[in-house]
């Protein structure tokens, strides 16, 4: 099973300029992962825009996968929440991107083990210059190497959603939608996985344009939701 963060089209009316819960850009203290509770998370950011769980029992685990970046087949429940909100103002006077961000968080046995933030505004944007990639080098490039090149990720996954127990993947992504006339999709996301030394063990890069429908409509919002694949 591999986590990946997967972009799910939400549509919201454009009839409220703003929707959902606002929430700020979360930093490496903000969290401690394999420590903070659900309740904790909840408590500060109140009721999600979208949740799920799913559970596996002793005799429903299997061997470990072979990548790294895999999720573990163990024991016990996991559980995702999402937090979202975005702005169509200025999309809708100036032709400019729907602005949205969005928090998603997933704990395992009630536990925090992996979360993600993705915003378009301006002051909190999780956008990243991608020409540090071609830097970075397997089993040299360290944690630190990594925040001064890139900054500091704006999402991180450690065991059971990593294959190893005390591995720490980095993520970094930003997601656009252009405005009503040149309506496009531009997203990008990089992925590192370091090992219990802080070292890099793998990464990987993507980046698209994607042409959206013309037609009137919802605003498409990107959700991005940590889940386990196959």
């Amino acid at each position: 099973m591999k986590v990946r963060t997967l972009w799910v089209a939400a549509a919201l009316s454009l009839a409220a300029c703003t929707h959902g819960q606002n929430c700020e850009k979360p930093s490496l203290e903000t969290f401690n992962l394999g420590v903070t509770s659900r309740f904790e998370v909840q408590s500060k950011f109140g009721n999600p825009y979208r949740q799920s769980a799913t559970s596996r029992g002793d005799d429903e685990t299997s061997t470990a996968p072979s990548s790294p970046f895999a999720a573990v087949p163990v024991a016990g429940s996991m559980y995702f929440v999402s937090y979202l909100y975005h702005d169509d103002t200025l999309s809708l006077l100036f032709n400019r991107p729907v602005r949205a961000k969005v928090i998603n968080f997933a704990f395992w046995n009630d536990v925090l083990v992996g979360y993600n933030f993705v915003s378009g505004f301006t002051a909190d944007s999780s956008n990243f210059n991608e020409r540090f990639v071609s830097l970075l080098e397997r089993g040299k490039t360290r944690k630190i190497d990594v925040e001064q090149m890139v900054g500091p990720p704006t999402g991180r996954v450690v065991y059971p959603l990593l294959r190893d127990n005390g591995d720490e993947e980095f993520i970094y992504e930003y997601v656009e939608i252009a405005g009503a006339i040149h309506h496009e999709r531009r997203a990008k996301s990089l992925y590192i996985l370091f090992d219990r030394d802080g070292v890099l063990r793998d990464y990987s890069f993507s980046s698209s344009n994607t042409p959206l429908p013309m037609e009137p409509g919802p605003a498409i919002v990107p959700v991005p939701v940590i889940l386990p694949k196959k």
